[in-house]
Order: structure tokens, then C-alpha cells, then sequence
């Protein structure tokens, strides 16, 4: 029978069983090669202060893959490379001419007159590719490859002055959760490994990129009306003393936000966590981090995002955004970080 098999081109399961238990303690006691993935200098030192190490990231991937592959798979990719680590020589990628790995794709995308090769992920193997050509940030666009003139998500950057406390932001983030609700858009929160936040709002892939950024503006501009001493959505650095800056640019075509669960090329290695505002109370959008734990996100809804305790009244322009912005509500469910 083991002959037959053999030359069948099949191996027996016992035989199927070993070589996944040698993989497997390859990858757990320091080998070089994770998810199929060969990883060169798997001990270089990528966070020197955390002493967090090339092979380290690559498991940090592989053990959370279920909840970031769906935040990133088949998304044109802006990457930051830091081959040599945080602290030294990075730079970002977007396009490519040459195959970087057989895991990692392209597609090409026309931007004006000019056509350009995007990177693009699909699989955990991708993931530990990125991590092997030395990136420490991973951006995607709002949409995917299949749909890419259609976008399925918008995000607002909320962006606060240095000198606001951790509440201005706290309830800049649920006055825009309940505007968005009242439109019937179910909103999420992300950290961003800085002091500001994201809210994430997934739609029906249907809107063409720009009546997703004209809607975004829209919503920016409401959050103003509501309290203008309070919030800008303009980007300029003089008028935004003591305000929190609502960024809807990430909303048009061709513009990235970092993915949820990607680390950031910063002090202290932090990572993108979704959370719930609710369970920020104590801690800094900024203080959510470490890649290195290998803890997986529970399963647990980012609807819970707690209710502001004042809903923006109904007033001509908020009624303007509603019939401006007929898109269908979608329930989508993004992990909350267990901490």
C-alpha cells in the first residue's frame, strides 16, 4: 500500500503527520521559515528597545492571521519598509515592477494618463512576505481588486491637537458615531498608534470614490456645525489650536489608512488595535500596543461603541446628508482587541 501511494504522488497520513509536526516545531523553536515562507535573518532586531525580532512579527501574523487577513486581503497596499529595522532607513512602496515574492501580487492600476503595478495580498503567506522584505506598516485602500472603482469602507481620521485630553476625543468619536447611525451606518473604532483615532464605516460597494469623499466631507463639515469651537475640517495647522481635525481625505481614490492589527514604525512598537471607546476610559488611544503579544482579538462586535449622551439635532443639513447618502445599512463585524 505505501508503494502504491508513493507512486501515486500521495503520501501516507502518518507520513502527512510528521512533516506538519516538523513544521510546525521548526517554526516554534526559531526556524526560518513560517507559513511556507523563508525567512532571511530571522533574528534581526526590528524594535530595538522591545527587542522585537523579524521572526517574532511573522508569528505575531500568523497568530492573529483570522482577524487581520480580512482587514487587508485583496487591498492595494501603500508599505513602509524598514529592512534594517525601526529607527533606520524606511521608505514607503507602493508599486513595483519586478515579482517581489510568490505570495505577494500586483495589479495594475490606471491613474490619469499613467498605469501603475499595485501591490496586494491574499493569504497568511503574503503576510509573512511582507514581513521578510522588511515592513513595519501595511495601508490599504477602501476597496478591493475585484471592485477598486467602488469603494466598501470610508474612514475619518480624527486628529486632535496635542494639547486636548483624552475625552475631547472620546466624545468627538461617539457624536460622530451617533451622526453616522442616524444615517443608519454602523461605525467602528480603531487606534492608530499615535493620539488620534479612525472610525471605520463599512458600505454597500456601490458609490464611485468621488461620492464617497464629497459624502465624508459632508459628515466633516456636519461635525463642525455641530461644535465648531470644537472640531475643523480644514487641514490647516494655524485654525486647528485646541480643535480635533476631522480627515475625510483618506476617502478618495488612491489614498490609504493603516490597517487594523499592522504595527507602526514608531517608538514604543505600537499596533493598530479595534476597540471599543468604551474601553478606553483610562488608557490613550496610543497606549494600545506591542506587537509582540500573540494574544488573538476576541470575536466580540466594535458595534457596542457607547452612545453619546448628546445626539446632534436634526437641522437642513444633516437632513441634506440623509438624502444625500442612500446606501443601504451593513451589518459588519469587526474583532474588539482583548486586552
Amino acid at each position: 500500500m505505501f508503494l502504491i501511494e508513493h507512486r501515486k504522488g500521495k503520501k501516507p497520513k502518518s507520513m502527512v503527520r510528521k512533516a506538519a509536526g516538523r513544521k510546525l516545531q521548526n517554526e516554534e523553536s526559531g526556524g526560518d521559515e513560517i507559513a511556507g515562507v523563508h525567512l532571511t535573518h530571522p533574528d534581526r532586531v526590528l524594535y530595538a528597545q522591545q527587542g522585537i525580532t523579524k521572526r517574532e512579527l511573522a508569528l505575531y501574523y500568523k497568530a492573529i492571521a483570522d482577524w487581520i487577513l480580512p482587514q487587508v486581503e485583496n487591498r492595494p497596499l501603500t508599505l513602509l519598509r524598514c529592512p534594517e529595522g525601526y529607527g533606520k532607513e524606511c521608505f514607503y512602496q507602493r508599486h513595483t515592477r519586478d515579482v517581489i515574492h510568490g505570495a505577494i501580487h500586483s495589479i495594475t492600476i490606471r491613474d490619469g494618463k499613467a498605469s501603475a503595478a499595485y501591490l496586494y495580498i491574499d493569504s497568511l503567506s503574503g503576510l509573512i512576505a511582507l514581513v521578510q522584505m522588511g515592513v513595519l506598516e501595511i495601508h490599504t485602500w477602501g476597496s478591493r481588486k475585484d471592485r477598486l472603482e467602488r469603494p466598501d469602507r470610508l474612514i475619518f481620521d480624527l486628529d486632535p491637537d496635542p494639547s486636548l485630553p483624552w475625552r475631547r476625543l472620546k466624545e468627538a468619536g461617539e457624536t460622530l458615531r451617533s451622526l453616522l447611525s442616524d444615517l443608519g451606518l454602523t461605525a467602528f473604532v480603531k487606534t492608530t498608534g499615535g493620539k488620534g483615532l479612525h472610525i471605520a464605516v463599512p458600505i454597500v460597494p456601490k458609490q464611485d470614490w468621488e461620492f464617497a469623499k464629497d459624502f465624508s466631507k459632508s459628515i466633516a463639515e456636519r461635525m463642525v456645525q455641530i461644535a465648531p469651537d470644537q472640531h475643523i475640517a480644514t487641514m490647516s495647522k494655524a485654525r486647528r489650536a485646541g480643535k480635533i481635525f476631522i480627515d475625510y481625505l483618506r476617502n478618495a481614490r488612491t489614498a490609504t489608512a493603516v490597517c487594523a492589527y499592522s504595527p507602526r514604525a514608531r517608538s514604543g512598537a505600537p499596533r493598530i488595535n479595534a476597540v471599543t471607546l468604551a474601553r478606553t476610559n483610562r488608557r490613550r488611544a496610543h497606549e494600545f500596543h506591542r506587537p509582540r503579544t500573540s494574544r488573538a482579538p476576541s470575536a466580540r462586535s466594535l458595534g457596542g461603541l457607547r452612545e453619546s449622551s448628546r445626539k446632534p439635532e436634526q437641522s437642513h443639513a444633516a437632513q441634506a446628508v440623509d438624502a444625500y447618502f442612500k446606501v443601504q445599512k451593513v451589518q459588519h463585524h469587526l474583532p474588539v482587541q482583548h486586552l
